[in-house]
């Protein structure tokens, strides 16, 4: 005698808990939606004061239009889908690649900000900043590919649920949970060489108010990992334990929150490097290059020559030309200036306080040598 089904009673009782779980997952998109939209708004004025307005073709310019409008974009349309304020979709409809090409895009921007912040404080270490750029390609390969695995698992459940007008699959693979576990893992590298650096010139530093953009870098680079992980963990916790349609529950919250993360820490360093009116700040600005003309480039080449030979210890041989630094590394507002030497570096000697590897006697030459 063939076993008995599930009851009717049982059969409604699941449809209830799936749309009540799809219901929390679009009341958790639209939250989302509303913070990355309104973060927009709210820093909009600086945005186009320290940004827009001081906008050159860098790569790390390129990488914050990706995180905040390129990504905005991708972003909107899943929560589009999760709203319900649409017609009937088809099931092919809910196997686009939008939301795969989305993420991938948002990590690019996020790591990428944050790996070449790490590289303007690391400067002194060439062999760390190629090992860190390397782990950075190894980090958006394995994102990528574990992604279009994940993707092509999910499609093969994912159905358009016609009562709640959500696309929704009845399935979590497996490998959906090992997504989150190599960005966390690369944050954290990140992290722990900000901290490392910070706490390496704070000690150099006793007794001293410490340069408003070492205390930028901590901050934000801390806030970015501490809710990135927070929300990650949330993520595998509900992957594992809840219901398939839960899956969804917190992952475009971790996206819009990352993306505001990392915008509000370019734009803080922005504002702080272009406001900053002390003078070894402004020194750090007139290292940067201004390609407006070929005697401009000469006197930029000498200004390098220059502080390379005085500052050997904060200068690395990038093996580029200044134009292909100066694009790769920004104006120095993430730390870094053109010529390939740290603006930050440059404000804690600046201030007579001991560059790494200086003594007393080196910094107070130097300094005697700029005056």
């Amino acid at each position: 005698m063939a076993a008995a089904g599930p009851s009717l009673a049982d059969q409604l009782r699941q449809l209830e808990e799936t749309l009540l779980a799809l219901q929390a997952s679009r009341y958790t998109s639209a939250t989302a939606a509303t913070i990355f939209v309104y973060d927009i708004l709210l820093t909009f004025d600086d945005e186009v004061q320290f940004f827009w307005r001081k906008f050159r073709f860098t790569f790390p310019n390129i990488l914050y239009i990706i995180n905040r409008y390129v990504g905005l974009g991708f972003f909107l349309i899943p929560i589009y889908d999760y709203a319900g304020f649409h017609g009937d979709f088809s099931d092919a409809h809910c196997s686009r690649f939008s939301g795969l090409i989305g993420f991938g895009l948002a990590h690019l921007g996020w790591t990428g900000i944050m790996t070449i912040r790490v590289s303007a404080l690391w400067q002194s270490h060439p062999r760390l900043i190629r090992l860190t750029w390397c782990l950075w390609v190894c980090t958006m390969v394995t994102i990528v590919g574990l992604g279009t695995v994940t993707y092509f698992k999910l499609i093969e459940h994912m159905t358009y649920n016609p009562i709640i007008r959500i696309c929704a699959s009845m399935s979590s693979p497996k490998i959906l949970m090992a997504t989150p576990i190599t960005p966390t893992v690369y944050e954290l590298f990140l992290t722990v060489l900000t901290l490392i650096k910070a706490y390496g010139i704070l000690s150099r530093i006793p007794g001293r108010e410490s340069p408003s953009l070492l205390r930028i870098l901590a901050r934000d680079g801390v806030a970015y990992f501490v809710i990135g992980s927070i929300i990650s963990l949330g993520n595998l916790i509900a992957w594992h334990f809840l219901p398939s349609s839960l899956m969804a529950l917190l992952l475009y919250l971790y996206w819009a929150l990352l993306s505001s993360c990392i915008a509000r820490l370019v734009l803080n360093l922005r504002q702080t490097y272009y406001t900053t009116s002390t003078e070894t700040h402004m020194e750090a600005v007139s290292a940067n290059v201004t390609l407006t003309n070929r005697g401009d480039l000469q006197t930029t080449q000498a200004n390098t020559k220059a502080k390379t030979k005085r500052r050997g210890k904060f200068t690395i041989s990038w093996g580029l030309g200044i134009r292909t630094r100066s694009f790769f590394m920004g104006d120095g507002e993430l730390g870094v200036d053109a010529s390939g030497t740290t603006t930050l570096a440059g404000t804690v000697s600046g201030q007579g306080i001991p560059a790494e590897g200086e003594t007393e006697n080196d910094d107070r030459d130097r300094i005697d040598h700029d005056d």
